[in-house]
């Protein structure tokens, strides 16, 4: 999504010079008569691969990473609005490459997640201290990408509803940023967490946070993490206003795990 974190070996979409390979990637999606909605992020002091010699690496306070042990620098309110700035280019170029919609990722300890944990949060200024300050960088870099593509174009955020460890964010912390952000209309809330924290528990991780956010909000609400059986999706669309369903890595281990999921029912 930045330039600056192109040492990360991931999909880049930076400039404009990425939009012909986005462009076919959606394509071969829609010709199978798929939706694909691309996920932008910044990763900050969460970097886990790459050569990031001499490359600043940015968090909101110099606090040690607890995952990737890197200690990163400060940033500065500048800096704060050049990563929103690359945030809005990202998803107008998302736009301009056919997705059907953008994703702002804004948990799992990555930059904008860092902002909200009070763990990782020491700042002073607007963008820390009471959970109204320390939302701010999320908000701020949601209205932007809106403003960017514009209303009509559907805008997700996926958010960490818990953190698993001391001073890391709590349910009442989720539950006012779903509610922050039904004020500005993003089409759906995907709800995640630390999940390595938990990745031994058996069925859906954060099933309870996504059911009461999908009490009180308007976005559609997405559950990711633990997510197994079919019967199990039937049964929480049955008995909650939970809209869909996130599933990753299963996949990426197995790819016929549709069958497994259809034999599970």
């Amino acid at each position: 999504m930045e330039k600056r974190e192109s040492f990360i070996p991931t999909i880049h979409f930076f400039d404009d010079s990425h939009i012909p390979g986005h462009r076919e990637l959606v394509k071969a999606v829609h010709e199978q008569g798929g939706r694909i909605v691309v996920q932008i992020a910044s990763v900050g002091s969460y970097v886990i691969g790459g050569d990031y010699t001499g490359i600043p690496i940015y968090a909101p306070s110099a606090v040690e990473h607890l995952a990737s042990k890197i200690m990163p620098k400060e940033m500065s309110e500048e800096e704060i609005r050049q990563v929103q700035h690359c945030f809005a280019g990202a998803a107008l170029r998302g736009k301009e490459a056919g997705y059907d919609g953008v994703e702002i990722h804004a948990a799992h300890n990555f930059l904008i997640s860092l902002f909200a944990s009070p763990y990782y949060n020491h700042r002073t200024d607007e963008y820390g201290g009471v959970l109204e300050n320390r939302s701010r960088m999320l908000l701020e870099t949601v209205k932007a990408v809106k403003e960017a593509v514009g209303e009509d174009y559907p805008v997700w955020v996926k958010l960490n509803s818990a953190e698993h460890m001391d001073n890391g964010i709590a349910l009442d912390d989720f539950i006012y940023l779903c509610e922050q952000l039904d004020r500005l209309r993003v089409a759906a809330i995907e709800v995640s967490g630390n999940w390595s924290a938990i990745a031994s528990k058996i069925g859906p991780y954060y099933l309870e946070a996504a059911a009461k956010a999908a009490k009180m909000v308007a976005p559609d609400i997405i559950l990711t993490g633990g997510i197994r059986s079919t019967a199990e999706m039937l049964e929480i669309l049955q008995t909650t206003k939970i809209a869909a369903f996130g599933i990753a890595r299963p996949f990426m281990k197995d790819p016929d795990f549709i069958n497994t999921l259809q034999q599970s029912t």
